[in-house]
């Protein structure tokens, strides 16, 4: 049994001048790495849905964590 039985809701921003193409949040294949301020820690997410990205603008998304032996709590 995994102790990844959760989903982390949260608001993203992708920024425009980051990116060149919005990442589609729907189709479970959009996998990045998020970090909290402050840390250096690399915390694995697939966004598993989401609102369409909007550059520039907080949009709310469901993701999911992936890798079991990371603490995730700071999310």
């Amino acid at each position: 049994m995994s102790d990844l039985d959760f989903t982390i809701c949260c608001t993203v921003t992708f920024f425009s001048k980051k990116r060149k193409i919005p990442p589609n949040l729907n189709n479970g294949k959009y996998c990045p790495h998020l970090v909290i301020k402050g840390s250096e820690q690399l915390l694995g997410v697939n966004f598993i849905d989401g609102e369409d990205v909007i550059f520039d603008k907080p949009i709310r998304a469901n993701a999911l964590p992936v890798n079991e032996d990371i603490d995730y709590s700071a999310l």
